[in-house]
Order: structure tokens, then sequence, then C-alpha cells
């Protein structure tokens, strides 16, 4: 009796492990096959552009350095130059608004103005300096004279820029996008592989260099020269075998 029960134990889990195995046949006969997507081949190179523009704006920076042993007295002086220095900037036409102080600094020091005389009073120092924007570019030398002749002591440089460098940037960046296109397709050729469209492009960004060209001037001895502005860019092209 113990017998066959045990037989027929072994039947039915004989019976269990064949059902379960089928179920398991099944389930992978019914999984779908993943493919694989080749992903197409790219090139990515790095193409540069420029555009060169005559400036339109001039930066001139001046003003004054004043030297007193009374520091009231330096800083009175210093006032009604400044004031006689706008005056005569303004006269020209040069707008309140673009005329910003960038400087004012007053210090002292020990010992005479070369600081070597130990029973010296102390003398003290005030630099007010202005920067002028100079819309007009025929105005740079004449804004320069007449600060100089209104009592401008400190003359700290002439800048030149482009206010609205845009077109100047667009013009750049379509350069930059034909020499990668050119680089790219002499690099296709050499790899017997056919150039296709743009995939990705990143812009590496923008500078200004000055082109300094003596033809072009702001009047008398300041020269404006040209400015170009040149634009990086990594592009990204699809080739195809």
């Amino acid at each position: 009796m113990h017998t066959q029960r045990f037989w027929q134990s072994i039947a039915l889990l004989g019976l269990v492990v064949v059902l379960v195995a089928g179920a398991a046949l099944t389930f992978s006969a019914a999984r779908p096959a993943t493919a694989q997507t080749a992903q197409p081949g790219t090139i990515v190179v790095s193409g540069y552009g420029d555009a060169t523009g005559a400036p339109d704006i001039a930066i001139v920076t001046l003003g004054l350095d004043m030297t007193n042993e009374d520091l009231s007295a330096a800083v009175s002086e210093a006032d009604s130059g400044m004031a006689a220095i706008v005056d005569a900037i303004t006269a020209l036409g040069v707008a309140a608004e673009d005329i910003q102080t960038v400087n004012y600094s007053v210090w002292s020091q020990d010992g005479g103005v070369d600081g070597m005389q130990p029973n010296a009073a102390r003398i003290y120092h005030l630099s007010n300096i202005i920067s002028i924007k100079v819309r007009d570019m025929t105005q740079v030398q004449a804004v320069l004279s007449a600060a100089l002749g209104a009592g401008a002591n400190a003359i700290q440089g002439v800048a030149f820029s482009i206010e609205d460098a845009s077109s100047l940037e667009r013009d750049a960046r379509l350069a930059a996008i034909e020499d990668a296109r050119e680089r790219a397709a002499q690099i296709a050729e050499a790899i017997g592989a056919s150039l296709g469209e743009i995939v990705a492009v990143n812009e590496g960004g923008t500078s200004s260099t000055p082109l300094y060209d003596r033809a072009m001037g702001g009047g008398g001895g300041i020269q404006q020269g040209q400015l170009s502005v040149s634009i990086g860019l990594e592009v990204t092209f699809a080739i195809t075998r």
C-alpha cells in the first residue's frame, strides 16, 4: 500500500515538472526578438570664419591726476577741472549719458612728492578718470584736443568697437559653416565616404580683433582701422559608405 502511494507521488511530481518546463518553453517562444539598429557614421570637424567691418564707436579714457598738500584744495581743484573738461567735450556734441566716471581715487604720500624728504609735508594724490563714448568717428581727435585744452593731464587710451556686431557675427558664422563643410568633404573623400547633412553644431565663441588700417582714421593722429569678428564652430556631419 505504501509502495503504491510512493509511485503515485513520483508520477504526479513528474507531471508537474513536465508542465512547468512546457510553460517555460512556451514563454521563451513567445518573447519577441530584439533587433540591433546600427547608428550612422559621422565626421566631427572644426570650422572657422571671420568678417571685418569699420568700428562705429570710440571709447576715450582720460582725466586728471592732481597733487596738493591740502586735500580739500585737491578735491576742489579736481572737481572744477573735470567740470571744465566735460563742458568742452559736450560742446562738441557728445551726449552727457556717454560720459562716465571709471575711476576716482585719493591717496597720501609722506616725504614730499618723491617720498625721499623726511621732513616734507604730506602730499595728497587725486585721480579722476572718465570714459567717453564717441559715436562720431570724425570727432575722436577733436575730443582729445578739447579735453587736453580744458586741462586733462592723463590720457589712458583710445579703443574702438562696433556697437552692434550681430551682422558681422552672422557673416562669420556662415563662413565657419562653409569652412567646416570643406574640411569634412576632404575627410569623407579620403576615407571613401559620401558627406551627408549636418547632425549637430556647437559654437565655441566669438572674438574681436583690431585690424589696423592707416587709410582710415578718426582725424589727426588717431587711426581707427577695422575690426575682425571671428567665430569657431564644431560641426558634426553624417556620412554614408
